[in-house]
């Protein structure tokens, strides 16, 4: 396994693997979500779950519904690496 120096190595080669993804919807998210923590840090995880939870919880349609229950998805696995790097 490739061993990382910066999140902009780790960026750079997630946007790759995104575009033959066969699920690239899905990839480019991540490589977004990537851009985001690098650009405002960390705490754009955080902001973002509690908005997209804010959007889910309102009147919209249930296929918009499941799209953001996704995203919270990704973005929550981007929490646990963060929590899990801060405890070592």
């Amino acid at each position: 396994m490739k061993e990382f120096n910066s999140r902009r190595e780790v960026m750079a080669m997630a946007v790759e693997l995104a575009k033959s993804h066969q699920l690239r919807i899905y990839a480019e998210y991540y490589t977004l979500a990537m851009a985001k923590v690098i650009t405002e840090g960390a705490g754009y995880i955080a902001n973002e779950v509690d908005r997209l939870e804010r959007l889910i919880n309102g009147p919209i349609h249930a296929d918009k519904a499941d799209e953001f229950e996704r995203r919270k998805n990704i973005l929550r696995q981007f929490q646990v690496i963060h929590y899990d790097r801060d405890e070592l």
